[in-house]
């Protein structure tokens, strides 16, 4: 299974499914699972933290991080502009889509428990270890707008 790191407070609201597009400057050929990693960085939080209030979402004070806090499904990935051809205009999408690459997500499951783990750039291999503590973790499905 992969794993991709992102700051905090994006992971959290991925997990919760307030934000279900991720924005990179590269594409993957990866479809499927990813586990969320909350990368170590509070560089981006107040930025991050600030959108999404402006967006009516109270995220925790001090999110987890430096750990898988979930899982989402990869859907796909498209060019920002192409969002509102493929049906993506729901605020989940449009309120946090820049580009140039949006990667499309779905399934958000948020762990109950998150998993320590050192996080790496681009889409990583979760080690067997963590994998398996993963594998036999708790989920919470609900979670985001309703």
């Amino acid at each position: 299974m992969k794993a991709l790191s992102v700051r905090q407070c994006w992971a959290w609201a991925i997990v919760q499914g307030y934000k279900l597009v991720e924005n990179r400057t590269w594409a993957t050929e990866y479809r499927g699972l990813i586990a969320i990693h909350a990368s170590l960085s509070n560089e981006d939080m107040a930025s991050s933290s600030h959108v999404l209030r402006e967006h009516g979402i109270v995220h925790p004070a001090d999110p987890p991080r430096g750990c898988i806090v979930g899982t989402v499904r990869l859907k796909g990935i498209c060019r920002r502009k192409e969002l509102p051809a493929l049906g993506l205009v729901a605020p989940e999408y449009s309120n946090f889509a820049t580009g140039p690459y949006c990667w499309i997500l779905d399934t958000p499951r948020i762990l109950v428990s998150p998993i320590e783990l050192q996080g790496r750039q681009r889409l990583f291999k979760i080690e067997p270890a963590a994998l398996e503590i993963l594998h036999n973790s708790q989920f919470i499905i609900e979670g985001g707008p309703s």
